[in-house]
């Protein structure tokens, strides 16, 4: 939304958002690690940022073709996907209580991007 407001390219703002965050992450690593640059905790931390790297250029490029209120709303499907995931591999234990509310609340998640889709069309 900030790029949109003002009006700046996606791929201007790219670059210095990735500096950025290597810059932040660089010093935030170095109080915790006390100077090792790598080791096997870091390394699985690149791993996930270059993953979250993909999501947020997917997000500007679905800002730009969608309109900001759909692309934002198809990003955040992701919550869906993550629930199940969360539930299905990481094993998470629900009761038959918390099963019921969980999957009522993907479904209101699910309508409410459809129902924007639909607005916007």
């Amino acid at each position: 939304m900030i790029l949109r407001i003002a009006d700046i390219n996606i791929w201007n703002a790219l670059i210095p958002q990735g500096f950025g965050v290597l810059i932040g992450a660089f010093i935030l690593s170095k109080k915790e690690f006390k100077g090792k640059i790598i080791n096997k905790k870091i390394l699985f931390h690149i791993i996930t940022g270059f993953i979250f790297a993909i999501g947020n250029i997917t997000l500007m490029i679905s800002n730009v073709l969608n309109g900001l209120s759909v692309g934002f709303t198809l990003t955040q499907m992701n919550v869906v996907i993550a629930t199940i995931c969360g539930i299905l591999i990481l094993k998470e234990e629900k009761t038959k209580k918390e099963m019921i509310y969980v999957v009522i609340g993907l479904i209101l998640v699910v309508l409410g991007g459809v129902f924007i889709g639909i607005t916007k069309k």
